[in-house]
């Protein structure tokens, strides 16, 4: 739990502690005494926890099904960069007994310029430069001048946060 604070479409203010329940992909929060699982994230537009800022979106699966979810907002501007965290359980061989069975978590990051819906980013220079393509030239250069490797959460946010001084 970490102190923070939920900012509602409507304009009001919650204050109290928060945490996102990857298992249950819901936000919990305890204000004045009360603990409770956030019903309607739609009614929210900013949850902040501690320095990360959370917001709820729609976004596209890979299986093209239009889902909502939580996602952590890394990098504002005209192009955004969120991870969107999650468990994933896998059944390993099928049989009756659980033993063999995994969860593991899973960090999958997007991006949205203007006011395109949520898109996966692939990382990878190229499917990153694929992404970025209305400045590709410029983000080559930079990724190549300042030596980013994009693999580190780090890297990608100093290259978003770049992109966005380029319009």
């Amino acid at each position: 739990w970490e102190e923070g604070k939920a900012f509602l479409v409507e304009g009001e203010m919650l204050q109290g502690n928060f945490r996102y329940n990857l298992y249950k992909q819901k936000m919990e929060a305890i204000i004045e005494a009360d603990t409770f699982a956030i019903a309607k994230p739609c009614e929210l537009k900013l949850l902040m926890i501690g320095e990360s800022k959370f917001i709820y979106s729609t976004f596209i699966r890979s299986d093209q099904e239009v889902a909502n979810a939580w996602f952590e907002l890394l990098c504002e501007g005209n192009c955004t960069l969120m991870l969107r965290r999650y468990i994933k359980y896998r059944v390993s061989d099928g049989d009756e007994n659980p033993d063999n069975d995994q969860m593991y978590k899973v960090e999958e990051y997007y991006m949205s310029e203007g006011d395109e819906p949520l898109e996966r980013l692939y990382i990878s220079k190229k499917l990153v430069l694929e992404s970025l393509q209305k400045h590709e030239t410029e983000v080559s250069e930079y990724i190549k001048s300042e030596k980013l490797k994009l693999k580190e959460q780090a890297e990608l946010i100093r290259l978003f946060a770049y992109y966005n001084t380029l319009d």
